[in-house]
């Protein structure tokens, strides 16, 4: 499963190539029970984005203080989607009840219509009923018989260092938060044959798999969209690109009166990044296999690309773990792997009937400690003393379905 985002970086090809690992532990897998998190207190009232009221020591065990990357995952969160097609992952937040979702149009350039996962779970379909591929935008609409959690818009009043949170699903994985603050304004990108102008850049760490989610500030309002990262490394290195929520107006307009959610749906476009024939790929922009971009020769003017073994063909066989045998229903979508000195972390993505799972794979010293600080609701495995494996899942997955996917990890 390919994960969304454009990656403008040094080129590096993360298709299962870049992680090669000897020896082999015959020893058995210890299986290490999993802590369950313990889920906050429904919130029953509406945070006023206008209400300056700092929160009082009573109100402190009901909800977290207004502004906080908690407050705002509660009151934006069930806003953010998931959206899946032909294997790829990006994301998305509704911002009209109806069912409209924007997101980028990176996410939904190759395709018409797509799957919505809504943040319980509940999976809808989706169509493209706009499309404004110069500002990287897109407007989704949602077949849903009932009306949904909608996101509160802004970003008419930012500042340099203001606080704010990404949501989304980085690497697939679902309602992930991180947290930063504006590092920049009006900020230009260029990609390929395209020049993104007054972007928001953020510090907030973003991921494959958060394009078109929601940058929100300490208002619990929707500023941005995220599109795009500068990294050398193909992760976050904390400058992050958000397109700004006043740019996409025009398009929301324009499909409201096109229907809204009930405008028609608008086929595929070309891919509007172009290739610039530098050597990089642009083709895919979203693909774990394609994270590349120019921004190096920006950085390091007259410097080509390091030959270190990322640009090369996939090997044969580098992975760290296999699967063997998958349960019925579920196929490999997807296998990442990266090298980082003596440590290694394959990521094995599984789609089924019910949703998706992600198995990760940690080798190296840090193995142990992986084990031990992990408090999620997914099965945790030690296959060896250097080799630990983390298997979580999308809420529709079933708990034995996700030990028996566990079960089934072995050590290549």
């Amino acid at each position: 499963m390919r994960v969304v985002a454009i990656i403008v970086a040094v080129a590096l090809a993360l298709g299962g190539a870049a992680a090669i690992f000897s020896g082999n532990d015959d020893s058995p897998a210890e299986s290490i029970p999993s802590t369950t998190a313990v889920d906050d207190p429904t919130e029953s009232t509406e945070d006023n984005a206008n209400n300056s009221t700092p929160t009082t020591e009573a109100d402190a065990g009901s909800q977290a203080p207004a502004g906080s990357p908690e407050r705002v995952a509660k009151e934006v969160g069930p806003s953010v989607v998931q959206i899946e097609s032909n294997g790829e992952i990006g994301s998305g937040v509704i911002y009209d009840e109806s069912g409209l979702v924007l997101t980028a149009h990176h996410v939904v350039e190759s395709a018409e219509t797509f799957n919505v996962v809504l943040n319980d779970g509940t999976k809808l379909r989706g169509r493209v009923v706009g499309r404004r591929p110069a500002r990287d935008l897109a407007v989704l609409a949602v077949e849903s018989t009932k009306e949904l959690p909608a996101a509160k818009l802004g970003g008419d009043d930012l500042a340099i260092g203001q606080p704010v949170v990404a949501l989304g699903s980085p690497f697939g994985y679902q309602a992930s938060v991180t947290s930063g603050i504006i590092s920049g304004l009006n900020r230009q990108l260029t990609i390929g044959s395209m020049t993104l102008t007054g972007l928001i850049q953020t510090d907030a760490a973003i991921n494959p798999g958060n394009s078109g989610g929601p940058l929100v500030d300490a208002k619990n309002r929707v500023i941005g969209i995220n599109t795009a990262i500068a990294s050398t490394s193909g992760g976050s290195n904390g400058v992050g690109f958000a397109v700004p929520i006043p740019d996409a107006q025009d398009l929301m307009d324009e499909v409201e009166k096109a229907g809204g959610a009930e405008a028609p749906t608008l086929p595929a476009t070309e891919n509007a990044f172009g290739n610039p024939g530098n050597g990089f790929d642009f083709q895919l922009p979203d693909s774990l296999g394609d994270l590349f971009g120019d921004l190096f020769d920006q950085l390091d003017p007259g410097q080509s690309a390091p030959n270190d073994g990322f640009g090369a063909p996939p090997a044969a066989d580098t992975g760290i773990v296999e699967i063997e045998p998958a349960p019925r229903g579920w196929t490999e979508s997807n296998n990442m792997s990266f090298r980082s000195g003596d440590q290694g972390v394959e990521t094995i993505i599984l789609t089924g009937p019910d949703g998706t799972v992600t198995v990760t794979a940690t080798k190296g010293p840090e193995a142990k400690n992986a084990a031990e600080v992990y408090n999620g609701k997914g099965e945790v495995r030690r296959l060896a003393d250097d080799l630990t494996v983390i298997v979580e899942g999308t809420p529709g997955v079933s708990s034995s379905d996700l030990e028996a996917i566990a079960d089934a990890v072995r050590e290549k």
